[in-house]
Protein backbone atom coordinates (compact mmCIF):
# COMPACT_ATOMS: atom_id res chain seq x y z
CA UNK A 1 0.00 0.00 0.00
CA UNK A 2 1.05 3.31 -0.98
CA UNK A 3 1.50 6.24 0.96
CA UNK A 4 0.78 9.65 0.26
CA UNK A 5 3.59 12.06 1.02
CA UNK A 6 2.47 15.20 3.44
CA UNK A 7 2.15 17.72 1.72
CA UNK A 8 5.43 20.23 2.15
CA UNK A 9 5.01 23.03 4.37
CA UNK A 10 4.85 26.76 2.88
CA UNK A 11 4.63 29.94 4.73
CA UNK A 12 1.50 30.90 5.93
CA UNK A 13 1.32 34.07 3.19
CA UNK A 14 2.27 31.99 0.32
CA UNK A 15 -1.43 31.83 -1.06
CA UNK A 16 -2.67 34.88 0.27
CA UNK A 17 -2.85 38.51 -1.75
CA UNK A 18 -1.67 41.17 0.19
CA UNK A 19 -5.14 42.53 2.63
CA UNK A 20 -5.93 39.10 2.28
CA UNK A 21 -8.01 37.51 5.66
CA UNK A 22 -6.44 33.94 6.87
CA UNK A 23 -7.99 30.53 4.95
CA UNK A 24 -7.02 27.84 7.99
CA UNK A 25 -6.13 27.72 11.27
CA UNK A 26 -2.92 27.16 10.53
CA UNK A 27 -2.45 30.54 8.56
CA UNK A 28 -4.38 32.26 11.72
CA UNK A 29 -1.55 31.50 14.43
CA UNK A 30 -1.93 33.41 17.67
CA UNK A 31 1.62 34.60 17.14
CA UNK A 32 0.30 36.35 13.20
CA UNK A 33 -3.01 37.59 15.10
CA UNK A 34 -0.90 40.01 17.35
CA UNK A 35 -1.58 40.78 20.89
CA UNK A 36 -5.64 39.86 21.23
CA UNK A 37 -8.88 40.43 19.85
CA UNK A 38 -9.95 43.79 19.23
CA UNK A 39 -13.84 44.66 20.93
CA UNK A 40 -16.11 45.88 18.21
CA UNK A 41 -16.70 49.51 18.40
CA UNK A 42 -19.54 50.93 19.36
CA UNK A 43 -19.47 54.24 18.78
CA UNK A 44 -18.14 56.30 15.44
CA UNK A 45 -14.35 56.85 15.52
CA UNK A 46 -14.03 60.83 16.57
CA UNK A 47 -13.00 63.08 13.82
CA UNK A 48 -10.64 65.59 14.07
CA UNK A 49 -12.11 69.71 14.37
CA UNK A 50 -11.07 70.82 11.09
CA UNK A 51 -12.53 67.56 9.49
CA UNK A 52 -16.21 68.57 11.90
CA UNK A 53 -16.27 71.93 10.81
CA UNK A 54 -15.57 70.92 7.19
CA UNK A 55 -18.80 68.85 7.12
CA UNK A 56 -21.29 71.59 9.09
CA UNK A 57 -19.76 74.05 6.49
CA UNK A 58 -20.78 72.04 3.68
CA UNK A 59 -24.64 71.16 5.38
CA UNK A 60 -25.14 74.54 5.75
CA UNK A 61 -24.21 75.46 1.85
CA UNK A 62 -26.39 72.42 1.16
CA UNK A 63 -29.39 73.97 2.90
CA UNK A 64 -28.58 77.45 1.27
CA UNK A 65 -28.21 75.78 -1.96
CA UNK A 66 -31.85 73.95 -1.61
CA UNK A 67 -33.03 76.92 -0.48
CA UNK A 68 -32.08 78.68 -3.54
CA UNK A 69 -33.57 76.21 -5.69
CA UNK A 70 -37.24 76.79 -4.13
CA UNK A 71 -36.76 80.01 -4.65
CA UNK A 72 -35.73 80.72 -7.73
CA UNK A 73 -39.10 79.78 -9.51
CA UNK A 74 -40.57 82.20 -7.73
CA UNK A 75 -37.30 85.23 -8.36
CA UNK A 76 -38.20 83.92 -12.05
CA UNK A 77 -41.66 84.99 -12.01
CA UNK A 78 -41.24 88.50 -9.83
CA UNK A 79 -39.37 89.22 -12.44
CA UNK A 80 -41.53 88.36 -15.00
CA UNK A 81 -43.75 90.79 -13.87
CA UNK A 82 -41.33 93.41 -13.31
CA UNK A 83 -39.85 93.47 -17.35
CA UNK A 84 -43.95 93.58 -18.27
CA UNK A 85 -44.83 96.19 -15.51
CA UNK A 86 -41.67 98.28 -15.96
CA UNK A 87 -40.35 97.71 -19.58
CA UNK A 88 -37.66 96.75 -18.64
CA UNK A 89 -35.23 94.11 -19.98
CA UNK A 90 -34.39 90.84 -17.83
CA UNK A 91 -31.02 91.74 -16.20
CA UNK A 92 -32.58 95.59 -15.55
CA UNK A 93 -35.61 93.35 -13.41
CA UNK A 94 -32.91 91.24 -11.32
CA UNK A 95 -31.16 94.63 -10.34
CA UNK A 96 -34.26 96.18 -9.59
CA UNK A 97 -35.29 93.48 -6.85
CA UNK A 98 -31.32 92.97 -5.85
CA UNK A 99 -31.15 96.65 -5.16
CA UNK A 100 -34.67 96.81 -3.43
CA UNK A 101 -33.66 93.81 -1.23
CA UNK A 102 -30.56 95.19 -0.12
CA UNK A 103 -32.00 99.30 0.54
CA UNK A 104 -34.70 97.22 2.69
CA UNK A 105 -32.37 95.02 4.15
CA UNK A 106 -34.98 92.33 3.16
CA UNK A 107 -34.19 88.60 1.29
CA UNK A 108 -34.68 89.06 -1.97
CA UNK A 109 -36.85 85.94 -2.32
CA UNK A 110 -39.03 87.49 0.07
CA UNK A 111 -38.77 90.67 -2.27
CA UNK A 112 -39.95 88.84 -5.42
CA UNK A 113 -42.76 87.16 -3.05
CA UNK A 114 -44.25 90.39 -2.25
CA UNK A 115 -44.03 91.76 -5.90
CA UNK A 116 -46.18 88.05 -7.19
CA UNK A 117 -48.27 89.09 -3.95
CA UNK A 118 -49.01 92.82 -5.98
CA UNK A 119 -50.65 90.78 -8.56
CA UNK A 120 -52.85 89.34 -6.90
CA UNK A 121 -54.13 92.35 -5.45
CA UNK A 122 -52.07 92.52 -2.25
CA UNK A 123 -49.69 95.36 -2.13
CA UNK A 124 -46.37 95.02 -0.89
CA UNK A 125 -45.84 96.91 1.85
CA UNK A 126 -45.19 100.53 2.08
CA UNK A 127 -40.94 100.04 2.43
CA UNK A 128 -40.43 97.61 0.15
CA UNK A 129 -43.23 99.43 -2.38
CA UNK A 130 -40.90 102.86 -2.23
CA UNK A 131 -37.55 100.59 -2.70
CA UNK A 132 -39.12 99.58 -5.77
CA UNK A 133 -39.52 102.45 -7.09
CA UNK A 134 -36.35 103.86 -6.50
CA UNK A 135 -34.57 101.00 -7.58
CA UNK A 136 -36.84 100.94 -11.37
CA UNK A 137 -36.01 104.60 -11.27
CA UNK A 138 -32.21 103.93 -10.77
CA UNK A 139 -32.12 101.27 -13.38
CA UNK A 140 -34.09 103.58 -15.86
CA UNK A 141 -30.91 106.03 -15.30
CA UNK A 142 -28.46 103.57 -16.14
CA UNK A 143 -30.29 102.43 -19.12
CA UNK A 144 -30.52 105.90 -20.40
CA UNK A 145 -26.24 106.63 -19.43
CA UNK A 146 -25.59 103.07 -21.78
CA UNK A 147 -25.36 100.66 -18.75
CA UNK A 148 -27.18 97.95 -16.80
Amino acid sequence: MKHRSEPTARPAHAHRTPGSLPLSPAEASPAAAGPGPTPPRTEAPARPASEAAESERLRQENAQLKQAIQARPVIDQARGVLMATCSCTADEAWAVLRDTSQHTNIKLRDIARAVIAGTQGIPPPEPVRTALRFAVLRARERRAKGGT
